[in-house]
């Protein structure tokens, strides 16, 4: 690919598979899939986007797992995701918005995630409700969890550290 490519692109692609995949692009981003429901991110490896490493619009019920992320990009946006896991992976961001990006995401896990390298904020989860998070490890510049306009949340055997403002903000 040239230096500015993308990696995977598709558009109006529910139930996609993605495991296994390197991906080193200079573009905008590593997967991109639009009105992504019940998909699979699962064991890949993107570096390099300045975007996002991971963009699903309408994801419910998808499962992003055991993914190794690193760029300047947010490493996961999804949006309406509803039903959806995302687990084990590491993230290597300094993105100045968060490195998991997820606003109604009613019923999900975050469980055993990883963020590095300081960005604003870890997991963005607004607007969600039952939501899990357990075992996450984030290094971020100003909040871990931001969390606001959402209810009946869990957190358990979290670690946030290096925040300039809150650890989990539910305002």
């Amino acid at each position: 690919l040239s230096l500015s490519a993308n990696g995977i692109v598709l558009t109006n692609s529910s139930n996609m598979t993605f495991t296994g995949n390197q991906i080193t692009v200079a573009g905008d981003y590593g997967i991109y899939v639009t009105s992504g429901p019940n998909s699979v991110f699962t064991d890949n490896e993107i570096s390099g986007p300045d975007t996002e490493l991971i963009y699903c619009s309408e994801a419910a019920n998808s499962t992003i797992s055991s993914n190794v992320l690193s760029g300047s990009g947010r490493g996961v946006y999804a949006n309406n995701a509803a039903g959806s896991t995302i687990s084990d992976n590491n993230i290597t961001t300094n993105n100045s918005t968060a490195a998991v990006d997820m606003d109604y995401c009613h019923n999900c896990l975050f469980d055993n995630n990883t963020v590095n390298t300081l960005p604003y904020f870890g997991i963005r989860a607004r607007y969600s409700d039952v939501v899990t998070f357990t075992n996450n490890n984030l290094d971020v510049s100003y909040t871990g969890f931001e969390c606001h306009d959402g209810s009946d949340h869990t957190y358990d055997n979290n670690t946030v550290t290096n925040f300039d403002e809150y650890g989990i903000n539910f305002n």
